[in-house]
């Protein structure tokens, strides 16, 4: 196991395209700042600054559609400086913080999405399938 990268990945109930764009939100959030993104791959670069114990860290991280209700975000981290051992455990830092943020803004996504009641029918609709339930029909 290399102390200067580490990757991980995480599922989300949630659309890849859904995901991707809650993810550029999040990133902000967590003190990191994007160095490049790609909308058609669904990747991001980016830079999470240094701290006591280390240089700073390069993080990549992509979403992958896994069918069309949910995706797979992958995260790769990799230390500015390799050789720097008391910096490695800012790698599981960097995840939780990432995939904590995601998921808080794609619950909050969720919960102003409306609610899907199904088809609204007319009273005369409601009126003949009672009547079919009845044997009336």
């Amino acid at each position: 196991m290399s102390f200067a990268s580490q990757s991980t990945q995480q599922i989300f109930p949630f659309p890849a395209e859904i995901a991707y764009e809650k993810l550029l939100e999040a990133i902000p959030d967590v003190g990191m700042t994007i160095k490049q993104k790609d909308d058609t791959l669904k990747r991001v670069s980016v830079s999470a600054g240094m701290s006591l114990f280390s240089w700073g860290e390069n993080v990549s991280i992509v979403v992958n559609a896994d069918g069309e209700k949910s995706c797979i975000v992958g995260i790769d981290s990799s230390l500015k400086i390799g050789a720097n051992v008391t910096g490695a455990h800012r790698h599981q830092k960097n995840f939780d913080k990432i995939i904590y943020a995601l998921s808080n803004k794609l619950k909050e996504w969720e919960r102003q999405q409306p609610l899907d009641l199904g088809p609204i029918k007319t009273d005369e609709e409601y009126l003949e399938e009672a009547r079919k339930k009845a044997g009336l029909i």
